[in-house]
């Protein structure tokens, strides 16, 4: 299945809904470190072809060796951007909040490092201004939030960011959210 645009899908804790992302083409796969381990991560890693894998550390309060799980991309929030930094010399996809955009200069410093930047709510002057840094902006799609990918579409923006939710018990679990934006940018090649 080929997308319109990148997807990113966040809170991949298993391996059936990194398998279910990974055959409707989605490109990116981001594990919380909080609930995935080394050992799961490599597992889910092994199971899927075509996505990138991320290390989610953004909502994480606690320390973690970023440099024990096999990552292709680690994602931090504005906190964190200077450690993990100095900890790891993977590209960096940065979370930021509203009226959290770090000093323009600072993210210039680390402009070849930081490969995206995930939002939820933006400004076009914002957007703009992360632009002419180079940076590739992924805008979060909330699960009840009322969408016009067609509009979503049409602004300077690298993609979307989806969450996945946890399983009731393995094998049971609804794509519905996931399914409906994913579905929407299926492309007509695909």
């Amino acid at each position: 299945m080929t997308l319109k645009t990148s997807v990113l899908v966040e809170n991949i804790c298993n391996l059936s809904e990194a398998r279910y992302c990974s055959g409707m083409g989605v490109q990116l796969l981001a594990c919380p470190v909080a609930h995935v381990n080394p050992a799961l991560f490599a597992a889910i890693k092994g199971w899927v072809q075509g996505p990138s894998m991320i290390l989610d550390i953004s909502e994480s309060r606690e320390q973690h060796d970023v440099n024990e799980y096999d990552a292709d991309f680690i994602l931090a929030n504005t906190d964190q951007l200077s450690t993990v930094a100095k900890e790891s010399s993977l590209p960096l996809i940065l979370r930021i909040n509203e009226g959290q955009l770090p000093k323009i200069e600072y993210l210039s410093t680390l402009s070849q490092r930081i490969q995206f930047i995930v939002t939820s709510n933006i400004s076009f002057t914002e957007l703009e201004k992360l632009n002419a840094l180079k940076h590739k902006v992924l805008v979060s799609i909330e699960k009840h939030q009322p969408i016009s990918l067609v509009d979503l579409l049409s602004l300077p923006i690298a993609g979307f960011v989806l969450t996945g939710e946890n399983e009731a018990m393995p094998g049971l679990k609804e794509y519905d959210h996931l399914s409906t934006v994913l579905e929407q940018l299926e492309t007509s090649e695909g």
